[in-house]
């Protein structure tokens, strides 16, 4: 996106990787949200690749790409997810930031059964802020490594 989440992270002493696939997105965060090359390094990419490609390994992977029109099919997939915990550090965990139109939403279960095949649950915590007709509610799914 506009590179919040970035300026946030860096903002409390987090050293920040962030995948963006439009080349667009990132010169416009950079131009009008004030997002910095010091605030965390941005790859030009698509974030399944980022993952199979990478040699870094993270304490933390942030999905957030799931915007409630918008999904991408190959991001909710066993091989993604089991790309993002083959680079997690020791404890590292995975994080999805996922829009939906409720608990009963059908991407809620899809998201949840896809981690549970590839990450294991020690327990799940499951933040949610309300708006309007959705919310975004966060997933820490914890690996086991």
């Amino acid at each position: 996106g506009a590179g919040s989440l970035v300026k946030q992270y860096w903002g409390i002493g987090w050293t920040v990787d962030a995948v963006e696939i439009d080349p667009v997105v990132v010169d416009v965060a950079a131009k009008y949200f004030g997002l910095r090359p010091k605030e965390g390094r941005v790859f030009v990419e698509d974030g399944r690749r980022y993952l199979e490609e990478t040699t870094e390994r993270y304490d933390v992977i942030l999905f957030d790409a799931f915007g409630s029109g918008s999904i991408p099919f190959h991001l909710t997939t066993v091989e993604c997810f089991a790309a993002a915990k083959r680079k997690l550090n020791p404890g590292g965990i995975v994080v999805l930031n996922i829009w939906s139109e409720g608990w009963k939403d059908p991407i809620i279960d899809m998201e949840f059964g896809t981690g549970a095949m590839t990450i294991t649950f020690t327990p799940p915590i499951i933040l949610n802020f309300p708006s309007f007709t959705a919310f975004s509610a966060f997933f820490q799914l914890t690996a086991t490594t």
